[in-house]
């Protein structure tokens, strides 16, 4: 796991990566223009991570709802 989150940190296509519960160790969070993009990302860099015997990618189709931060409520003074 040290040789794989070293190497992480190496490459520049990946923007974030997480330890996870579940079924999957890792979730990684890539950056490419493309399918083709992607396709090489995968090829030299994901697939020669340390200890990676298995990756499973997903994309997203579009974007219905962006992050905006955590909802944080102002107190309200009572007036006293």
């Amino acid at each position: 796991m040290e040789r794989f989150e070293r190497a992480v940190a190496d490459f520049d296509d990946i923007l974030e990566c997480h330890l996870m519960s579940g079924s999957a160790d890792y979730i990684l969070r890539v950056s490419a223009r493309d399918l083709g993009h992607f396709d090489t990302i995968h090829r030299s860099c994901l697939s020669e991570l340390p200890g990676v015997s298995a990756m499973r990618s997903s994309f997203a189709i579009r974007r219905i709802k962006s992050w905006r931060g955590y909802p944080v409520r102002l107190a309200i003074s009572r007036g006293t």
